[in-house]
């Protein structure tokens, strides 16, 4: 399934109103807080993003279209995310594993229980879109 299907996927569960556009910039902006200071994936973001003010507004308008259906999202030049992270050569299905820690803990952290749950629980198809060319987990097949 590609990532414009899984994230359509997403969409298609209709707009959640318990996330505020406030909720969506606290959990973004504190996640990638935690992002730049983690040991394993900061220096890979560090490669990357050489400007997080424009990564954080994209971040915050991504989230707001998946969760709130607004369009506000709005691709970066260099591709789609699946691709441009298939074109990171550094990453390991260890990166990704930590990428999805770290945004459990900061959902817990920041949103209401059953909010960082939800969000939570679907963090896993991200997860997968965009280390897809790495092959299955270990331990999948």
């Amino acid at each position: 399934m590609s990532f414009a299907t899984r994230e359509h996927n997403l969409q298609m569960q209709g707009p959640r109103p318990e996330f505020s556009r406030e909720d969506i910039e606290t959990f973004v902006h504190a996640f990638y807080g935690r992002v730049q200071e983690d040991e394993l994936i900061g220096p890979v973001f560090d490669l990357y993003i050489l400007d997080w003010g424009p990564h954080l507004k994209r971040m915050v308008g991504f989230w707001s279209a998946v969760l709130r259906g607004e369009r506000s999202y709005t691709q970066s030049p260099k591709g789609p995310p699946p691709v441009m992270h298939w074109n990171m050569p550094e990453l390991e299905h260890a990166h990704f594993v930590r990428w999805l820690d770290l945004f459990k803990q900061t959902l817990e952290d920041v949103l209401e229980p059953d909010q960082a749950a939800w969000l939570a629980g679907r963090s896993r198809f991200m997860a997968d879109a965009l280390s897809r060319n790495l092959g299955p987990y270990e331990g999948e097949t």
